[in-house]
């Protein structure tokens, strides 16, 4: 197994996940099989309790790992599915240590970061060695010059060391121009090589990423500062470029791949997969094609901070409208400042995403009860599902005290309930069925489906079958798993849809999830 070890310089977010998602996505083009270890420095476990409107979505893998965004990435640019093995903090690193000390397993030992911590971080690079894997692509997530990176930029070191030719490490730096003049300063740059000499690490690999692609001429005088890195091993990114371009442009601009297999002492594939790079470069046609429709999108949601909260919606929307020649206009709008349905005017296709909690929740019934009204398409994901059940409740069927236990634990009329006597939360890929003659199971052409989740809250089955009882009710259950419910939605509406599940986790550029394209196929006929 060979090793693609990439580190980031200067400042974060950068576009580590994006680079490094590309880079394996130019291996696939030359027909190689890929992994991914993200390291995450930071102390927290994982991504469970992180705020979104601090970092971004949490992304869950099939097998129920809460974790970083970046994950979301690899798995939609490279259209493989990842594990818990993917995403390792420090946090995982310092729990591991202290269960085996406390286990007794080193003995007495005095247990430091040199050799027990580096050590512990190598061996996150084991379960890789033994699955069908050609190329493990790792990320370190935050910048050289953290404090929190140095052991993890010491075990890396470690690593080379016992790997020789089969691990290479690129670094990813800005190249930061002045406004006056656009000269271009290369010093943060020096700076970030320079931390990485002091662990023994010299990069095989520069890329440099500025506002536009650097000129040969640019990139030779930048070169002349880096004598320890040849000139024909730094190549050039941007920020122009749309992020399902950048593969391209370093496969055929950049002659990345070249590079990466000569550093890497591997040999071409007689079977690369032209058919991978042609089906790309359809969809990257697809995005900068001209579109026959424009739909405005509304998501209502409680994290609007980041734009990163609701990133694998967005993408996932993105995709579907590609697809359907439509080019949307996406507004994040902030529940606690929506009061008016006057601020909802305009938008073709409504979507509440995922939360958590009781706080800014006004905005969002208004909205689900606007939508419902006024025929606008509908999709309700996760709590998004709950909320537009509870509203329906209160204001179609006139139950006023209708209500979440985790929104009110007194309510006399809980429609939502935990779905565990524990506080587990249901996590991972759960098999949903769908219900015949229903919007989900015309929209998915099957019976059932594998479907990602995360909630702790589920619609109380014993309420939800007793739906056919109540009055003027058109509110229809159309998926289950087990005697949990998974989707509902309106017979009197031409799309509103509620499901418990994240289809957002499933959807790639190739294959977008037919949940959005349905709805954004809905909106395109509500304004024709």
């Amino acid at each position: 197994m060979k090793i693609i070890f990439l580190t980031g310089g200067v400042y974060s977010s950068l576009g580590k996940g994006v680079t490094l998602s590309s880079i394996g996505k130019v291996l696939q083009f030359e027909g190689f099989k890929c992994s991914v270890l993200k390291f995450d420095p930071y102390l927290n476990y994982n991504s469970k309790f992180l705020s979104p409107n601090q970092h971004g979505e949490v992304f869950v893998t099939k097998d129920g790992e809460e974790t970083d965004l970046d994950l979301g990435h690899y798995e939609r640019f490279l259209g493989i599915e990842l594990s818990a093995h993917s995403c390792c903090t420090s946090g995982k690193i310092f729990h591991s240590l202290m269960k085996k000390e406390m286990n007794g397993e080193y003995n007495g030992e005095t247990v430091q970061i040199v050799p027990h911590l580096i050590q512990e971080i190598v061996s996150r690079f084991e379960y890789f060695e033994n699955i069908d894997t050609e190329i493990l692509l790792v990320e370190l997530g935050g910048t050289v010059s953290d404090l929190e990176q140095k052991p993890f930029l010491l075990a890396a070191e470690y690593l080379k060391n016992k790997k020789k030719d089969d691990m290479i490490f690129i670094h990813l730096a800005p190249v930061l121009s002045l406004n006056y003049n656009g000269d271009k300063k290369t010093k943060p740059i020096q700076h970030s090589l320079s931390i990485l000499k002091k662990v023994g690490i010299t990069p095989d690999i520069l890329i440099l990423k500025g506002d536009s692609c650097l000129t040969e001429a640019e990139i030779s005088k930048i070169s002349f500062n880096f004598p320890q890195i040849p000139r024909e091993n730094i190549f050039s990114s941007c920020y122009k470029l749309d992020i399902f371009e950048i593969p391209i442009h370093l496969y055929e601009k950049e002659k990345l791949c070249d590079k990466l297999l000569s550093l890497l002492k591997l040999e071409k594939k007689n079977n690369s997969s032209e058919r991978e790079l042609n089906d790309w470069k359809k969809f990257n046609s697809l995005i900068k094609g001209k579109k026959k429709h424009v739909i405005n999108v509304a998501i209502v949601g409680k994290y609007s901070s980041c734009p990163e909260s609701y990133y694998s919606i967005i993408q996932s929307l993105k995709f579907a409208g590609y697809g359907l020649s439509a080019e949307l206009n996406i507004s994040v709008l902030k529940s606690e400042n929506l009061h008016s349905e006057s601020q909802l005017e305009g938008f073709h296709l409504i979507c509440i995403p995922p939360g958590f909690g009781e706080k800014s929740l006004n905005g969002i019934f208004l909205a689900i009860k606007y939508a419902r009204e006024n025929k606008i398409p509908f999709l309700g994901i996760c709590f998004g599902m709950q909320l537009s059940v509870i509203e329906f409740f209160r204001n179609q069927l006139g139950i006023s005290d209708a209500n979440s236990l985790e929104i009110d634990p007194e309510t006399s009329f809980p429609i939502l309930v935990p779905w565990s006597d524990s506080k587990d939360m249901r996590v991972g890929e759960i098999e949903v069925n769908f219900s015949e003659n229903t919007k989900l199971h015309n929209i998915y052409g099957s019976i059932k489906r594998d479907a990602r989740h995360r909630n702790r809250y589920v619609f109380n089955a014993k309420l939800a079958s007793q739906l056919p009882e109540f009055k003027n009710s058109s509110l229809k259950i159309s998926a289950w798993s087990g005697d949990i419910v998974e989707g509902v939605e309106l017979e009197d509406h031409p799309f509103f849809v509620g499901v418990q599940y994240h289809p957002e986790f499933n959807s790639r550029p190739l294959s977008p999830e037919p949940l959005f394209i349905e709805a954004i196929s809905s909106a395109i006929k509500q304004i024709n």
